[in-house]
């Protein structure tokens, strides 16, 4: 069940997974559907959403950075946090907008925690600070095999990035790391099988995000 939306700011969903189970798809297409109800949307992404956090995203994927440390991985992408959250994610919050956010906080825990093994109590306190202290109303976790979501992204015309040369014991770890947040987390947190049709994926968020209140079914 979707918690109640913040009463004097705009409302922050976000949407996480594995590499290739299909948030961009699905955040996209739940940022149409809330236009056509007259929503005020604003679609962004992490690492990224402004141009400074944009570069550090491009830092962190080049494949070429293969043998970048895990402690630089982690710093950068708090840092792509803390540039997005102060520069567009904030602000949108701050003046009633709904939020779409591909990727957030339990990106981290997910991929830096369980993935890369830092302990959890370090990256609970590094988001909190590098999030200035913003949290999801709700989070839509799209469980798929990572082998799966792999081979989803092998058909795509774009060129691959650092992590998806990763091994399958670290995007089996990510997945487990995704579904203890969902298990832990229950009141905030929609864990879906993504290995299901599009449709019936979209009609699963809708009536979460129509449960929030933002929209009418």
């Amino acid at each position: 069940m979707a918690q109640a939306p913040r009463r004097d700011a705009g409302t922050l969903i976000t949407f996480e997974g594995v590499d290739g189970a299909g948030k961009t798809t699905q955040l996209r297409a739940l940022g149409v559907w809330l236009r056509q109800k007259g929503v005020d949307v604003v679609e962004t992404r992490e690492p990224g959403g402004t141009p400074i956090a944009e570069g550090i995203r491009d830092l962190l994927l080049a494949p070429e950075h293969v043998r970048m440390s895990r402690r630089a991985e982690l710093f950068l992408v708090l840092a792509a946090r803390a540039e997005h959250v102060e520069g567009r994610l904030g602000p949108a919050l701050e003046a009633g907008q709904t939020v779409l956010c591909d990727r957030f906080t339990d990106a981290t825990i997910a991929y830096q925690g369980s993935g890369r093994e830092f302990p959890a109590d370090l990256l609970a306190k590094a988001n909190d600070f590098a999030a200035c202290g913003i949290r999801p109303d709700l989070t839509f976790v799209l469980d798929v095999e990572p082998t799966v979501g792999l081979k989803r992204i092998s058909r795509r015309a774009a060129p691959s990035d650092r992590f998806e040369g990763e091994t399958p014991a670290f995007y089996k770890r990510v997945r487990e790391g995704y579904q203890r947040i969902a298990k832990r987390d229950r009141d905030r947190v929609v864990l879906i099988n993504a290995s299901g049709s599009m449709a019936v994926i979209q009609e699963k968020i809708r009536a979460e995000v129509t449960r929030l209140g933002l929209a009418e079914s």
